[in-house]
């Protein structure tokens, strides 16, 4: 499996927070297209920018015992898949819904819209449209709660992967 941060088609990584990242071939080789990604000193890296990027304020008592990051709201694409083998294998199954509409966001979590009811206790795999305040960004996330509404099912979905997290905070402080 390769690591989700890898943009094959441009050669880039999407883990920098300023400026791109061009590995090497050989970089390519051992980290960005094998299951050794995770040893990679740039995703390695990119766990200490969620560290850092960890709110320092309240959001007020009326967010009490509820939210730990501002939310943000929008439209954006998202498709979402499901990630096999646990949260650091990366391998993906079929899609479960390319469809997906992400309706607010934070450095925490994403809740979405979709079609579909969600599978629970089982990581996701989540990639944004270029529509998105960065383009194409991907991760891992869980379901944390859903709804059916109609037709519609509303999920929130929390990040796993502290790196999304952190690019989102990142984004968002610019």
């Amino acid at each position: 499996m390769a690591c989700p941060y890898f943009r094959h088609e441009n050669h880039e990584c999407d883990l920098t927070a300023s400026g791109i990242f061009v590995p090497s071939a050989n970089h390519v080789v051992v980290f960005c297209s094998t299951q050794f990604f995770p040893e990679c000193k740039h995703f390695l890296k990119g766990s200490h920018l969620y560290e850092r990027a960890q709110p320092q304020h309240s959001l007020g008592p009326e967010h009490a015992g509820r939210r730990r990051f501002a939310r943000f709201d929008g439209r954006y694409a998202l498709a979402i898949k499901r990630a096999n083998g646990g949260v650091s294998s990366g391998q993906l199954d079929d899609s479960l819904d390319e469809n997906a509409i992400a309706v607010n966001y934070s450095q925490g979590g994403v809740r979405v819209e979709s079609g579909k009811r969600l599978p629970e206790n089982r990581p996701l795999f989540i990639h944004f449209a270029k529509d998105f305040i960065i383009p194409e960004l991907r991760g891992l996330a869980h379901v944390c709660w859903q709804r059916q509404e109609d037709q519609q099912w509303t999920a929130g979905l929390a990040f796993d992967d502290a790196c999304v997290g952190a690019l989102i905070a990142l984004q968002v402080e610019l």
